[in-house]
């Protein structure tokens, strides 16, 4: 019998976004692969399961890791948890942000992307714990860590890399991006793809009626990491030099430098949508724009892909990786350019494009990321 530990704190929330679906969809997954005559499963979690995970198997075990401190959850509570040798698992997994300083040596962790290090001036200096923690951290390592939102993204990717058994990228981009940072050695990574709810994300039905307003559609954190600026001024260049008739819907949380974006009469905010809401309006958008800096993967570009929704997105190693050919790529530095192709992609034939775009997305699922997942923790325990 094999004990696998899982930090199921980033699923067990509400209103997920990218990485929190992602651990979602892995469990989900895991619960259809383990064997309980063979794995013993413990999640990890701050609080009770929240409703769509009380359906995970009633033999999996949940630790609810909710005494004081608060604060540094991972690196103080489930540290406890791995303190005594009879509590720890044989093997833990960590789907989302970092290992405990305490973990079993066996420990498999998901590197999702590197943009702290490839972007850092795009990335909050707000102290967590407040500012005593932020220099009692930085004496105590000599100046190098203070507790920053990038000191803490540093110190957690590289603590990982050098003490996690295994590590699991989401493309390989990402594994590249690992290598060339860190040094990782080719033997150490795993890439496996993320996927998308292929039951769900499909065309909308022929008789679905189309929308009142047409309109471009975005949907991911509202931030400077996401380069909203320069999708705002591309679309002011639509408006003025196309004279597209669009509004453009932007989904999503307010992020680090939201602020500094001015929305006029033609853009909507939508805020936090549900995945219902989002399947429907990236299905009856006339084009999804995707302007990031920096992606470690970019699951909406494979879910409007696969709803049949024309995607203009930036021209980054990744977005190329899983967008292929499907996708209308444009310079994301340049606003022009972006408004030259992002109206080139809308006077595109849409049957042409669908075709290339199912294609595109087919190897794509949750199913089959799962499973290379589980062979990976499988693999590292035997």
């Amino acid at each position: 019998m094999i004990t696998i530990g899982i930090d199921a704190s980033r699923a067990n929330v509400r209103q997920r976004t990218g990485t929190e679906w992602y651990c979602y969809y892995l469990l989900q997954q895991f619960a259809q692969l383990y064997d309980p005559k063979q794995h013993r499963v413990i999640l990890y979690v701050k609080e009770p399961l929240v409703e769509d995970l009380q359906t995970l198997p009633k033999d999996w075990s949940v630790r609810v890791l909710h005494w004081p401190p608060k604060l540094l959850w991972t690196q103080l509570r489930l540290s406890l948890q791995m303190c005594l040798p009879w509590q720890r698992p044989d093997l833990l997994f960590i789907p989302a942000h970092t290992i405990p300083i305490i973990h079993p040596k066996h420990t498999i962790y998901v590197a999702h992307d590197l943009g702290f290090e490839r972007d850092p001036q795009l990335y909050a200096n707000t102290y967590i714990g407040g500012r005593w923690l932020h220099w009692l951290i930085k004496l105590f390592t000599l100046g190098r860590y203070g507790t920053t939102e990038l000191d803490y993204h540093r110190w957690s990717m590289r603590y990982a890399v050098h003490h996690a058994s295994r590590i699991i990228t989401i493309s390989q981009f990402t594994k590249r991006e690992l290598q060339a940072c860190y040094a990782v050695a080719d033997e150490r990574i795993a890439v496996v793809h993320n996927g998308y709810d292929q039951t769900q994300y499909v065309p909308a039905a022929p008789t679905t009626s189309p929308a009142a307003v047409p309109y471009l559609f975005y949907v991911g954190r509202i931030e400077r990491k996401k380069n909203i600026n320069h999708l705002l001024q591309a679309f002011a260049l639509l408006k003025t030099q196309y004279h597209l008739p669009h509004q453009l819907w932007l989904a999503g949380h307010l992020g680090y430098g939201f602020e500094d974006f001015q929305p006029t009469a033609d853009i909507k905010l939508l805020g936090y949508i549900t995945e219902a809401d989002k399947l429907k309006l990236l299905q009856q958008a006339d084009l999804f724009v995707f302007p990031s800096q920096y992606e470690g993967f970019g699951i909406p570009v494979i879910e409007a892909l696969a709803c049949g929704t024309k995607v203009a997105c930036s021209d980054i190693p990744p977005l190329r990786e899983i967008g292929g050919a499907a996708c209308w790529y444009y310079d994301q530095t340049d606003p022009a350019a972006m408004a030259a192709v992002m109206q080139q992609a809308l006077a595109a034939d849409l049957a042409t494009f669908r075709q290339r775009a199912l294609a595109q997305v087919k190897p794509f699922s949750w199913q089959r990321c799962g499973t290379e997942t589980w062979q990976v923790l499988l693999g590292n325990v035997h």
